[in-house]
């Protein structure tokens, strides 16, 4: 139960820091550009516009917020056990 209490935390400040960043970016019309490593090791490089900084914050709010209702559920369940 308090793994998903931890994981809506860690997912609603990293969804806010990546949104803000991405509406940082769009407002000043600025991009991130830099060095990822793919899946095979091989280094590709990459740009962070404003319009995939704010997509990115989104699905992770989205995934947010999921995790909260999970964390509910099982807190129901729980709390039903008492």
């Amino acid at each position: 139960m308090n793994i998903n209490k931890t994981l809506f935390w860690i997912t609603l400040i990293s969804g806010l820091t990546i949104f803000l960043i991405g509406v940082f970016l769009k407002l000043y019309n600025l991009t991130s550009n830099g060095f990822t490593a793919g899946r095979y090791g091989d280094i590709h490089q990459g740009m962070v516009t404003g319009f995939s900084g704010i997509f990115l914050g989104i699905l992770i709010l989205l995934l947010s917020i999921w995790t909260y209702r999970n964390y509910k559920k099982e807190k129901e369940k729980f709390d039903k056990m008492e």
